[in-house]
């Protein structure tokens, strides 16, 4: 899976838990997506190979409240389980090796570690090196289109925000709007979470068709739960 999409499940997954009232897991992955920011075109697992050998420190104690690695691999390790009930097999590997690279730095604050981390990194590129990087070579070869598993991956995460909103129409707004920022989610896999979510086998010619339907579907769900209540 590239970083760009790997990016992507984590800023949905964020949203998730920014609505579900877990600040400290939102705040924790969306500074491990600013750590990736910069690195789109990268395989994940290349860069949990650079990551797998960045120097462990100490912080000398986190503040009360700030999102610590353990709480970003916990936030991971959920989401790799989401992705394994959802058969995208490419994510869960990526996730998990994340996670358990993480392991080695989980008492220290996230904001910490990724700033030592960038640093590290930086100061790696800036040594001049004998040989070209077969990493380099095997990031250039890679195919620019996003892997079957991470749109899954991705699909299950939006699907879950979706329904997980229920008839609040604060979440479930929230949810759509986070769909229609993820520029990784083509036409057909907005198509997919359209049917999914409203339970149809209709085949859309357009985005916009496919998040019409989707709010279609919220609000004569929001109007039987009411008329019900």
């Amino acid at each position: 899976m590239k970083v760009a999409a790997f990016r992507a499940i984590l800023a949905a997954a964020e949203g998730l838990y920014r609505d579900g009232g877990d600040d400290a897991a939102a705040q924790a992955l969306s500074l491990f997506a600013r750590l990736l920011s910069v690195r789109d075109t990268m395989t994940v697992a290349a860069f949990e190979a650079l990551l797998a050998g960045a120097p462990a420190a100490d912080d000398g104690g986190v503040a009360a409240g700030e999102p610590t690695v353990a709480r970003l691999k916990g936030a991971l390790d959920r989401l790799q389980s989401l992705c394994q009930a959802a058969g995208a097999k490419t994510a869960e590997k990526d996730l998990k090796a994340l996670a358990d690279v993480l392991g080695a730095h989980a008492t220290r604050s996230v904001e910490a570690f990724s700033a030592d981390v960038q640093a590290w990194l930086s100061e790696a590129a800036a040594k001049p090196k004998g040989r070209k990087s077969t990493a380099g070579k095997s990031t250039a070869k890679a195919s620019a289109a996003l892997s079957e598993g991470a749109i899954n991956a991705a699909i299950s995460v939006h699907l879950a925000a979706l329904r997980n909103a229920g008839t609040d129409r604060a979440g479930f707004e929230a949810a759509l709007a986070a769909l229609k920022a993820d520029k990784a989610m083509k036409a057909p896999s907005v198509a997919e979470i359209a049917r999914r979510y409203a339970n149809t086998v209709t085949k859309y010619k357009s985005v916009a068709a496919a998040r019409a339907d989707i709010e279609s579907a919220f609000t004569q769900q929001a109007r039987f739960a009411n008329k019900v209540g």
